[in-house]
């Protein structure tokens, strides 16, 4: 009877510290996911750096100043921290000199279409021509010259200038949100270069051929970061909101985030901690299933069975959600070398 009793008491022991191993693999794991301090100062650094002065801008006069100014000399800095040129290490660093931009900065335009609302035969001596909100229906597509003249010959859409064609959407399925509603992301879309002469050049020629008019009602500013001391991704998008009234509003958004594993020897821990839990996570499951069938439907009479069901669906899920965002990773980072040509 007392080895009978000694031998629970060790089986006891033995689960309540397996157990307790267990439970600190998992939340090692999860802290590395959770680990939000590098993150934090990264999109912090991005807001500081190129959301200057961003909500100054209220016309199209002072989104033009802004580009050229805060955005230009943001991505493409021209002086040193001392006023000087930078130096050949500096250069393809941005203004914080520890991001580069995977890509240039893009500029997308949203605008309406024309006669899609008339002016009262009262107010026409003050009001040639009303523009309605922004809208699917309203919204302009279609390719067109510099300066807005419609292009209807076929063959010559496809050598419209950047710009001045509309272009569907990269990703359908996430809208970006403004202050007054949301985008699609299609619209008539530009690289800005791929240095300050040719960003200043690109912005020049749109503000001389009146890229931004009446009929605009929203810009979106898009631009990837890279920081290779963290190894991580910023995305930046900036909504200028042109209203029907008068006035543009401003919202931006800033995520950070990492494209594949932790550089380096604590990576190659994470993965083998990662490797452990699933080896773990079968093994228990292999044990829970000869349970099972040796007790019939009566396993599903207890309570504790039924929660042991419920965490292996929750533990398989996050591992399918593991392989979906490692998979979307990878072509991801396949995307932006074949767009670098590496």
């Amino acid at each position: 009877m007392r080895q009978r009793r000694d031998r629970r008491f060790g089986e006891t022991v033995w689960d309540i510290a397996w157990f307790c191993c267990f439970l600190l693999l998992v939340i090692s794991i999860a802290n590395e996911y959770h680990n939000t301090t590098e993150g934090f100062h990264q999109t912090l650094s991005t807001t500081n750096t190129f959301l200057q002065s961003v909500d100054d801008v209220n016309d199209h006069l002072t989104f033009w100043s802004w580009l050229n100014e805060t955005a230009l000399h943001s991505f493409y800095p021209e002086t040193s921290y001392n006023g000087d040129k930078p130096r050949w290490f500096e250069r393809g660093f941005t203004a914080d000199m520890q991001t580069v931009l995977v890509y240039p900065p893009s500029l997308i335009q949203g605008r309406v279409k024309p006669e899609l609302c008339a002016v009262p035969v009262t107010m026409q001596h003050s009001l040639g021509e009303c523009s309605p909100g922004y809208g699917e229906h309203a919204k302009e597509t279609g390719a067109f010259e510099e300066g807005w003249k419609r292009v209807r010959n076929t063959s010559a859409m496809e050598s419209a200038a950047p710009g001045w064609i509309h272009l569907p959407s990269g990703y359908p399925s996430l809208p970006i949100y403004g202050v007054t509603t949301h985008y699609w992301g299609d619209g008539f879309g530009l690289h800005l270069g791929k240095s300050a002469d040719e960003m200043r050049g690109i912005l020049a020629d749109l503000k001389a051929n009146r890229w931004i008019d009446k009929r605009t009602r929203v810009i979106i500013l898009e631009a990837m970061l890279y920081n290779g001391n963290v190894d991580l991704f910023t995305s930046l998008t900036v909504v200028f909101e042109f209203s029907e009234t008068a006035g543009v509003f401003s919202r931006h958004h800033v995520q950070t985030f990492r494209l594949h594993q932790r550089p380096g020897t604590i990576g190659y821990v994470y993965v083998l901690m990662e490797i452990i839990y699933v080896i773990i996570l079968l093994y228990s499951l292999w044990k829970e299933a000869k349970k099972a069938r040796a007790a019939g439907l009566a396993y599903l009479k207890g309570a504790w069975n039924i929660v042991e069901i419920f965490n292996f669906f929750l533990a398989f899920t996050v591992i399918a959600l593991y392989g979906f965002k490692t998979s979307h990773s990878s072509r991801a980072l396949a995307a932006i070398k074949e767009g670098k040509g590496l």
